[in-house]
């Protein structure tokens, strides 16, 4: 029980001090590696590819989602895209654009996020943790981490990530 005191209180310490929470908080292993590339514009015209490779383990239910922040007056060639499942390291790769209707104004940015749901394979990543060397996370973490995992397997909570690409102003 005092695990779990302790916890709850460095979890509020870090909403309240972020900087402390990389620093004393553990951070999960990252089951997957997720990206948004601008490949290029034409005038009002932006291409993208969006990469999504599960690295611990295999991926299931893969949810993709495209949004357009700003400018308001945009339009996607698509706003999902759904994949079955990913083994371990296979890649991904989305290609969308957007459209925009008007020209940029002085100082506005294009800015677009793309975002990711899926249901990471809970045992591998058990295995990762107690695979780690010790010098990678605390007994304390790894017990951490993996009773997490466990309630995960018995409960199944998809993973979601997101990231962002904006545009420089002119």
């Amino acid at each position: 029980m005092k695990f779990k005191s302790l916890m709850l209180v460095l979890a509020a310490i870090a909403c309240a001090f972020p900087a402390f929470a990389d620093k004393y908080m553990p951070q999960f292993p990252s089951p997957a590696e997720f990206s948004l590339k601008m490949t290029g514009n034409k005038g009002n015209l932006y291409n993208f590819d969006v990469f999504f490779k599960p690295v611990i383990g295999s991926a299931r239910n893969i949810v993709l989602h495209f949004k357009v922040l700003s400018p308001k007056k945009a339009h996607l060639s698509a706003n999902s895209a759904v994949i079955i499942s990913l083994k371990e390291k296979e890649v991904f790769n989305y290609k969308f654009s957007v459209l925009l209707e008007n020209e940029l104004k002085r100082g506005e940015r294009v800015n677009v996020q793309a975002s990711v749901k899926y249901l990471p394979d809970y045992q591998e990543l058990i295995n990762y943790v107690l695979d780690a060397p010790e010098d990678k996370y605390t007994v304390i973490d790894k017990d951490y981490f993996i009773e997490r995992y466990k309630s995960a397997l018995r409960h199944p909570v998809r993973t979601v990530d997101a990231v962002r690409w904006i545009s420089k102003s002119f």
